[in-house]
């Protein structure tokens, strides 16, 4: 931090419940500027303690924000009182979960007068906050009137840093499981009493259309004959998502925001968790968060796979949102039947390729041309590998079949 900077080091115990904690710091006439994108704005970064900023890893090495300094020369609003800094307010389901409740644990409303305060990220912001957003707030003893989002640049008279409880890629710490247990409760009182709960979940990602992983469908239906019940969680409110994760004895993902959840429990009950890559390495920053909660490590499932992107419209870098492709999807087959989640010996490249086609249509639209580059650009990865389907392997007879499986979806234009 700058020389000068006015911080207080905030020594007093934080003891709610008993439990032990690291002390805040305060800062005072603190600029904070919302987001314009990931991760520019926040904070005026040099007069922060480096865990208020937005950063990944053990050790929190990592970090991936930015200041505009130049914006300090325009006109700022004014924000009296003392705050917690909650963290980015991103409308994104496991950016809320990884960035924006992270350091809520330590809300005092003795102390934090006037409330908790989000920058928001301008990046596809909804008209309005989602609500999951709230009701998570609301789980930490944070009502919606104590929440001040900040939309324009503002200079805030005095907020407190908490150290994070849990950082994306190392985990929580174990104080902050134990501040876990009345957020977990919070839920779990919620859920209907009459709730039916299954032994195996599968969380997958098929159904958005965004980040998924294609041909997901074909291990979707294995698992299901080994008694699986597929969830979308979108569909159900926090407290059933919470009473069904924590029911399961087995639980499989697909990578993605969905293992985000956790980070409202204390431990699961759950014998096995697998994870089914859909990008290289993308367990990394999610089984230390897992694997504090289980009494086993998280098994993970596509390695080899040779996985890839390509941007709905390919034209596009491909980036998070895209679509995720596996060159030898057998090595997910593989991993499932090593658990066995499926039988030895039944992986068939042709079903599979036609299961992927189906979600490639769905997925990329209903305009051939990007559908058909879709086709070819796996087909051609597929090739240099020596994997190929004949049958399916022309784009025409493909749209063509396509058509058949999905009436009034694909279009006859530039086919």
């Amino acid at each position: 931090m700058q020389d000068g900077a006015r911080l207080v080091r905030d020594t007093r115990p934080w003891s709610q419940a008993g439990m032990s904690a690291p002390p805040l710091t305060l800062v005072r006439n603190l600029p904070v500027l919302p987001y314009e994108r990931p991760w520019i704005g926040g904070p005026q970064i040099d007069r922060i303690p480096v865990h208020g900023r937005i950063c990944s890893g053990v050790g929190k090495r990592r970090c991936a924000d930015a200041f505009p300094e130049a914006l300090l020369d325009g006109p700022r609003e004014s924000l009296p009182g003392h705050y917690l800094y909650g963290g980015p307010l991103y409308h994104h389901f496991g950016h809320v979960l990884v960035d924006s409740i992270i350091r809520l644990w330590a809300y005092d409303p003795a102390v934090h007068t006037d409330g908790v305060i989000f920058p928001l990220v301008f990046l596809n912001v909804h008209p309005a906050h989602p609500e999951f957003f709230f009701e998570i707030c609301r789980s930490f003893g944070i009502e919606r009137d104590r929440i001040r989002i900040i939309d324009t640049p503002t200079t805030v008279e005095a907020v407190h840093f908490a150290e994070p409880g849990s950082v994306l890629g190392a985990g929580p710490e174990p104080w902050y499981l134990e501040r876990l247990e009345r957020v977990e409760r919070f839920f779990l009182d919620r859920a209907p009493a009459d709730l039916k709960t299954y032994d195996r979940l599968f969380f997958g990602r098929r159904h958005l259309c965004s980040g998924s992983l294609m041909g997901e469908s074909y291990f979707a239906s294995r698992l299901a004959r080994r008694g699986f019940h597929a969830i979308q969680p979108e569909r159900y409110p926090l407290p059933v998502q919470i009473r069904l994760l924590k029911a399961a004895r087995e639980i499989v993902f697909t990578e993605g925001s969905a293992v985000h959840l956790t980070e409202l429990t204390t431990a699961l009950s759950a014998e096995r968790v697998t994870i089914i890559l859909r990008r290289p390495g993308g367990d990394n920053a999610l089984r230390p968060h897992l694997d504090a909660r289980l009494s086993r490590p998280t098994d993970v499932v596509g390695r080899g796979s040779g996985l890839f992107r390509i941007h709905h419209q390919p034209e596009i870098k491909a980036g998070p949102n895209s679509l995720s492709y596996m060159v030898d999807p057998s090595a997910v087959y593989d991993g499932l039947v090593r658990l066995g989640y499926t039988e030895p010996g039944g992986f068939d490249l042709h079903d599979f390729v036609r299961a992927e086609r189906i979600e490639q249509a769905e997925c990329v639209g209903t305009e051939p041309r990007h559908l058909a580059t879709h086709i070819a650009q796996v087909a051609q990865e597929r090739l240099k590998h020596g994997l190929t389907t004949p049958e399916l392997s022309e784009t025409r007879p493909v749209l063509a079949w396509l058509r058949s499986q999905l009436p009034g979806r694909i279009t006859t234009k530039g086919a």
